[in-house]
């Protein structure tokens, strides 16, 4: 196995080689992994407390352990909130070798298979599957999960929560009766956020719209999100305003997860970001870069991209949408590459990860709790 990361390889990557840390974040502000663990400690409590989140720390099994000493990222664990399980945190498997790093409890398990892609080790894919009997395990097609994988940005409805079925069109079909056994594609509404779930696939020809949502759970601009495809492989769905739902990928037609999208309904109102260091906006009809809160999480949206410089930091939320730890997300990034969005609790935004980042980054499906 590749040896581990160090903490500054793994919180930065490829994309911090060509400058400090220190300038990155710049004018000094410090990062989460400067706080004492205590404070840490005491934030996250206090904050759990007020948005009625309450963390369960989950047993690593199989040689899996918490990355939290190197990246500040948290200790994985679950939590439950109006019917969403949400997982955090990140870990690494110094030794051993099996893909399953975990068991939830039986009162947070989803009806059906969930694969997700993540951030991996060297700034790799790799995905996570979340299991009916509760087992969560690792994989990839290439990448390193076992150097480092981010457990952040993951969602999905507990089995009891009711799903309101999707009517598939232009010969796309619902992968559950197949081997996948995912469920059918399907979407849920609780508290203005609308979570999806299930895959798809598509035997034979047509077009790439699959779906189109009801007004009660369409999204107020145009929404890019990078999901798991056949053979571990990466694709792209994208969301319209009118409720037109598209999935594209070289292997998008044998599968597309829908697993962890999630989004605020139009109806929801969002906040502007300000994009900093030659970031600004990306593409019309995706939305400026902005955020809401809203049910105790944030949920970030738009579009960035880089005109000049080389600073991977885009903007800064305000002390209400930060969160406990920082955030290692996926984020889709132009033509489909998976990129990475880190959300540090000192508030800074970053865009890294992909060939693609500077020229696109989607913020869309960047979603956490407070006390994440």
């Amino acid at each position: 196995m590749k040896a581990r990361r160090s903490a500054a390889a793994a919180i930065a990557g490829a994309a911090i080689a060509a400058m400090s840390i220190q300038g990155a974040l710049g004018g000094g502000a410090a990062g989460a992994a400067t706080v004492k663990p205590a404070t840490v400690k005491s934030a996250t409590a206090t904050i759990a407390a007020a948005t009625g989140v309450r963390w369960h720390r989950l047993h690593l099994l199989g040689g899996w352990v918490s990355e939290n000493s190197q990246v500040a990222n948290g200790n994985p664990a679950w939590a439950i909130r109006a019917g969403i399980v949400y997982l955090r945190g990140s870990m690494h498997q110094p030794s051993g070798s099996s893909g399953v790093f975990a068991v939830l409890p039986k009162a947070a398990r989803p009806a059906h298979q969930q694969y997700i892609t993540v951030p991996a080790g060297n700034e790799t894919t790799g995905y996570v599957d979340v299991s009916p009997n509760g087992n969560l395990g690792v994989g990839s097609a290439g990448g390193d999960p076992r150097a480092f994988t981010s457990l952040a940005g993951i969602s999905f409805p507990v089995a009891a929560t009711a799903r309101h079925k999707l009517t598939l069109r232009d010969g796309w079909q619902s992968a559950q009766e197949a081997v996948w056994h995912s469920g059918d594609a399907s979407y849920t509404v609780a508290g203005g956020v609308v979570h999806l779930t299930g895959a798809l696939s598509q035997p034979t020809s047509g077009g790439f719209v699959f779906a189109v949502l009801p007004e009660s759970a369409r999204p107020a601009h145009l929404e890019y999100f990078v999901v798991y495809t056949f053979g571990a492989t990466t694709g792209t769905v994208q969301i319209y305003p009118n409720g037109k739902m598209y999935a594209f990928g070289a292997q998008a037609h044998l599968l597309t997860s829908l697993a962890a999208i999630t989004y605020p309904v139009k109806a929801v109102k969002s906040r502007a970001l300000k994009a900093i260091n030659g970031w600004t906006s990306g593409i019309v009809g995706a939305g400026p870069p902005s955020y809401t809160v809203i049910g105790g999480a944030v949920y970030l949206s738009g579009t960035v991209h880089r005109l000049s410089g080389n600073n991977v930091r885009f903007a800064l939320l305000p002390r209400g949408a930060r969160p406990a730890h920082d955030q290692l997300m996926k984020a889709y990034t132009l033509n489909g590459l998976q990129g990475i969005v880190y959300v540090f609790s000192s508030g800074q935004l970053w865009a890294y990860g992909s060939i693609n980042s500077d020229s696109l980054t989607s913020l869309a499906g960047i979603s956490y709790p407070l006390s994440s």
